[in-house]
Order: structure tokens, then C-alpha cells, then sequence
């Protein structure tokens, strides 16, 4: 899922990707980091986790795969699950120390819209869904999507309570 926001012309992409539940027998987490450079190591290491979430192998591979792409910007990726109150309240609140973390690539305003992507894959045919939603830098330096984008956005990307998300911008 990739959010976009459009600051001056130019275009700061917020992806995010079902990460899994990953109930198979596999090994450490860890060794899924094996071969990294020490650069990709900080990277891995910044990563902020919402309260309670550990991967497994399987997920730390995914998020390895997904974190070292060149379009995206090295600031802290965000690995979050999904609450009744993100699909409920149709509400969603990046972390300060995530947002900081941006601000140190890139300038944006406290205010603006986004637009919330996603390309879901399904079989044979990818579903891309594009939503704007409205933000503000709120208390914290947290970054606040408003409910009215993002309740559109959760119906039409079929996110529910218990998926797991890894956030990168670019």
C-alpha cells in the first residue's frame, strides 16, 4: 500500500504491505538478517514496532525484501498491526519518532492530503486502489490521517484487525 504526499510538486510515498501471519515451522527471525550491510543493519535496527509485535522469519525476510528498494527513503520504517481502533474508529496515527525520522529527508507542511495506495495482489490480477485522505502533524510530531480518507481507504483495501503492516516512504 503506498501513501502519497504531494508537497511543492514533489511526491513522498507512504507503502505499506501485508506482512503476514507466518504460522509455519521456521528459523530465528534473526538469521533473516543474515548478509546484511552494516547501513541495512541500522536501518533494520531503527524500525519501530507498535506495542506487542515480533516477527517471525518469515516476516523479518518479507521486510528485508521490501526495505531496500532504491525509491524509497532510508528513514524509520514502521511495522504495525492493525486495531479495532484503526477499522472501527477509521483512524491511523504514524508515530513521532517515525515522522522525524521522514523529516530528516524531506520537508512537508502540518497539514495537507495524502493519497492513500494500495496494489492488492490477487491471482493472476493486481487491484490497485488510490484514496485521498486528509492529515495534520498532531501532538508529538505524530502524523494524524483523518477518518473520512482513511475509512474509505480501509473498505476498499480489505485491511481488518489483526493484519500486519510494514510502512516505508518513498
Amino acid at each position: 500500500m503506498t501513501i502519497k504526499l504531494e508537497h511543492y510538486g514533489t511526491w513522498i510515498g507512504i507503502d505499506f504491505y501485508h506482512v503476514g501471519r507466518g504460522d509455519a515451522l521456521s528459523p530465528l527471525p534473526s538469521v533473516a538478517l543474515d548478509g546484511l550491510s552494516d547501513s541495512e543493519m541500522e536501518l533494520v535496527g531503527s524500525c519501530y514496532y507498535t506495542c506487542g509485535v515480533f516477527l517471525n522469519y518469515q516476516q523479518m525476510y518479507f521486510m528485508r525484501c521490501q526495505l531496500f528498494d532504491d525509491a524509497y527513503i532510508p528513514c524509520c520504517p514502521f511495522v504495525h498491526k492493525i486495531d479495532s481502533m484503526n477499522v472501527n474508529g477509521h483512524h491511523m496515527v504514524i508515530p513521532g519518532i517515525v515522522v522525524r525520522s521522514l523529516k530528516e529527508f524531506v520537508t512537508f507542511p502540518r497539514t495537507g492530503v495524502l493519497t492513500l495506495e494500495v496494489t492488492l495482489e490477487s491471482g493472476d490480477d493486481d487491484i490497485y486502489v488510490s484514496t485521498p485522505c486528509s492529515y495534520f502533524i498532531g501532538l508529538g510530531s505524530r502524523m494524524v490521517f483523518k477518518q473520512e480518507g482513511f475509512s474509505d481507504f480501509l473498505q476498499a483495501s480489505s485491511i481488518e484487525v489483526n493484519s500486519l503492516v510494514l510502512i516505508t516512504f518513498k
